[in-house]
């Protein structure tokens, strides 16, 4: 985010990037209140002795965590609009 303003009334913003979590050999898959519509409250990523665990929670909706050997990020350049 910059400290200009848009037109619009919004802060402009820049370096917009799409990110995928890549999970391979998934041992273990912990997860409740599956909903398309759920809010991410926070992500965590702690490394164990058999791979790493991603851990979840949502201010509404989805939240839980998923055990994987081999965890990796997929950066993708984006734009986002306000909405």
């Amino acid at each position: 985010m910059t400290n200009t303003v848009t037109a619009d009334g919004f802060y402009e913003t820049i370096k917009h990037v799409s990110v995928e979590f890549v999970l391979e050999d998934i041992t273990r898959i912990e997860v409740n209140d599956l909903w398309e519509n759920s809010i991410l409250q926070s992500l965590g990523i702690s490394k164990t002795e058999a791979g790493f665990r991603l851990e979840f929670s949502a201010a509404y909706g989805l939240w839980g965590s998923i055990e994987a050997k081999i965890v990796s990020l997929r950066l993708t350049p984006s734009r986002s609009e306000p909405s």
